[in-house]
């Protein structure tokens, strides 16, 4: 995880778990928080991590999802 701001903007980087590299960014200006994802996994896979991210409240998020009605049978 890593934060910049530029201009009065911050910006928070999260591991999300879903491919290598993939990231959620927690962006916020002026007290707005939006969090912005692609796809992520909450559930750790056998390569990678379940996404992980603080314990937060934004105000707005975006978010892409396959398979978000989908309930997948174990792996195991």
């Amino acid at each position: 995880m890593e934060t910049i701001e530029i201009e009065g903007i911050k910006i928070k980087s999260y591991y999300a778990g879903h491919v290598l590299g993939a990231c959620m960014f927690l962006v916020e200006y002026k007290g707005v928080k939006i969090l912005y994802t692609g796809d992520f996994n909450s559930n750790a896979d056998r390569h990678l991590g379940a996404a992980y991210i603080d314990k937060i409240e934004p105000d707005i998020v975006i978010t892409e999802t396959t398979y978000c009605t989908i309930v997948r049978d174990s792996k195991r």
